[in-house]
């Protein structure tokens, strides 16, 4: 039986999670943000924030003792500001600039668990012979990709994770609550039809975070599974390339197939019911349902 066609399962998942991931303008407006404020703390000097506020006073002094320029306190008040904000920023770029090596040591992440095992793949899959490296095709690009894809679902794992959270679902039963005792205690039946909408479109937000939820444990079970099974193809390349037994190979295959069907079962997982029709209330299934359980197809 021809090996699954892992490369171009690899593919396609890269291409749902580049499609699902946060948009590029988001992305160049967080960097201009960040640029800006850089600058703000390169440009900060204590001489400009001390010039500033003896200006400030100075300005001060003479609109008190001049009233016809009493105007000069807004503009006193202004240079003042800004010489504040200098030297508080100044303060900031010293703070940032002491920390100790230790803590920069710390405050770098860790190397990436699936770094370590496709690293040692790439190495046992090098010594093996050819027979070993054909379940792969092409075996060096192919643990190159499933190394970026790998890391690519386990950040998207996270990205998920933090967009629904139980606290914000309970923050909306709160919310909903509230709106509910204001829509009863209302005697105006204008308010109350503005009230009923606003609890339609909790019941929305609710679906919708549901739905993010559900899909974020979705995706956890599957990096989760996907890890293991990473594990286990390093650990049959590492004993096929020993023995070059027939049952090796026959357990090599079926952990490649396995692997291809995860990769699979994952880019399902991406592909989510749109929030804007699957968020309704109309909706008689669960945001779980929804998502769907692998295995589970028509």
């Amino acid at each position: 039986m021809a090996p699954p066609d892992l490369q171009g399962t690899i593919e396609r998942l890269s291409t749902t999670l580049a499609k699902s991931g946060k948009s590029r303008r988001e992305e160049r407006r967080a960097t201009r943000k960040e640029l800006k404020r850089e600058r703000q703390l390169e440009k900060a000097s204590v001489p400009g924030g001390i010039f500033a506020l003896v200006m400030a006073v100075v300005m001060m002094g003479f609109a008190v003792t001049h009233t016809q320029f009493w105007w000069l306190i807004f503009v006193a008040l202004s240079v003042g500001a800004g010489g504040a904000n200098q030297l508080a920023l100044v303060k900031e770029r010293e703070r940032l600039a002491g920390g100790t090596t230790d803590d920069k040591k710390q405050s770098l992440p860790g190397p990436h668990e699936i770094d370590a095992l496709c690293d040692q793949l790439l190495t046992d899959l090098k010594a093996s012979p050819e027979v070993v490296r054909a379940f792969l095709q092409h075996p060096e690009k192919t643990v190159e990709a499933l190394r970026t894809t790998a890391k690519a679902v386990d950040q998207r794992r996270k990205d998920l994770a933090a967009a629904g959270s139980a606290e914000q679902l309970t923050a909306l039963e709160k919310q909903r609550v509230d709106l509910t005792a204001r829509r009863d205690a209302s005697s105006d039946v204008e308010a109350r039809v503005k009230f009923d909408g606003a609890l339609r479109s909790l019941d929305g937000q609710e679906s919708a975070l549901e739905l993010l939820v559900a899909v974020s444990e979705r995706l956890d079970g599957e990096y989760t599974s996907l890890l293991v099974l990473l594990q286990e193809l390093k650990t049959r390349v590492a004993v096929a390339r020993s023995t070059n037994t027939g049952s090796q190979l026959d357990g090599l295959e079926q952990n490649v197939q396995r692997l291809n069907a995860e990769l699979q079962a994952i880019t399902e997982s991406l592909v989510l019911t749109p929030i804007d029709e699957g968020a309704t209330t109309d909706s008689t299934d669960s945001p779980r349902e929804r998502v769907g359980v692998r295995g589970e197809h028509p």
